[in-house]
C-alpha cells in the first residue's frame, strides 16, 4: 500500500448524499494538523503512563510497607519472648547470687545469735538445776573458750559451780544425774551448710 496525503481520503458529500470532491487542502496544512494530533496524542498517552506508574508505584510502595510492618512485627514479637526468657534468666540468676550472697553474710551472724542465746538458756536452766539442788551439789559446766566467759561471767566464782573448758561447740551443765546440753554442733551444720 503505498502513502497517500490525508486530503485524498476526505471527502464531504451534499445534501442530496452524493460525493463531492472537496476543495483543495494544502497537504501541508494536513500533515501539521496530524503532527499536533500526534503530539497531543503522545502527551496525553505519557500523562496516562505516568499516572498509571505513580499509581502503580505507590501500590507497590504500601504493599512492600505493609509487609516490612508485618515482617517486624513478627520479629519483633519472636525477639521480644527470646529477650524476655533471656532477661528471667538473668533476673533469677541474679536473684539466686544475692540470696546466696545474702545467707553467706547473715550465716555467721545468725550462728552467733544462736549460740548466744543458747548459752543463755544453757545458763537459766543450770541456774534451776542448782537452785533446786540439795546441800553443796556442784553443778558441773564443759563448754569451749569463747562460751566459758559468758558462763562464768554468770555464775562467778561460786563454789558450787566447777567450770572446765572442753572441745566441740557444745556445752553441758551436769548436777548429779540431770544433765543440760547445748546443739550447737547440730544447729551449725544446718545454718552454716550452703543450700543445695
Amino acid at each position: 500500500m503505498s502513502a497517500r496525503p490525508l486530503a485524498s481520503l476526505l471527502a464531504t458529500l451534499d445534501s442530496g448524499g452524493r460525493r463531492v470532491e472537496p476543495a483543495r487542502i494544502d497537504p501541508a496544512l494536513i500533515e501539521a494538523a496530524a503532527e499536533a494530533a500526534r503530539r497531543v496524542g503522545y502527551e496525553e498517552g505519557l500523562a496516562e503512563g505516568e499516572r498509571r506508574f505513580a499509581a502503580e508505584k505507590l501500590r507497590v510502595a504500601q504493599a512492600a510497607a505493609e509487609n516490612l510492618a508485618a515482617a517486624r512485627a513478627a520479629w519483633a514479637g519472636e525477639e521480644s519472648a527470646a529477650l524476655r526468657a533471656r532477661v528471667d534468666e538473668a533476673l533469677a540468676e541474679i536473684e539466686r547470687r544475692l540470696l546466696e550472697g545474702a545467707a553467706a553474710a547473715l550465716r555467721p551472724v545468725v550462728a552467733e545469735a544462736v549460740a548466744r542465746l543458747a548459752v543463755e538458756r544453757l545458763a537459766v536452766e543450770a541456774a534451776r538445776l542448782l537452785a533446786a539442788a540439795e546441800g553443796e551439789a556442784v553443778l558441773r559446766i564443759v563448754a569451749p573458750a569463747d562460751m566459758m566467759a559468758s558462763l562464768r561471767e554468770r555464775f562467778g566464782e561460786s563454789p558450787r559451780v566447777e567450770c572446765v573448758v572442753g572441745e566441740g561447740p557444745d556445752a553441758v551443765a551436769s548436777l548429779g544425774r540431770a544433765v543440760v546440753e547445748t546443739r550447737l554442733a547440730r544447729w551449725a551444720g544446718r545454718l552454716l551448710a550452703p543450700e543445695s
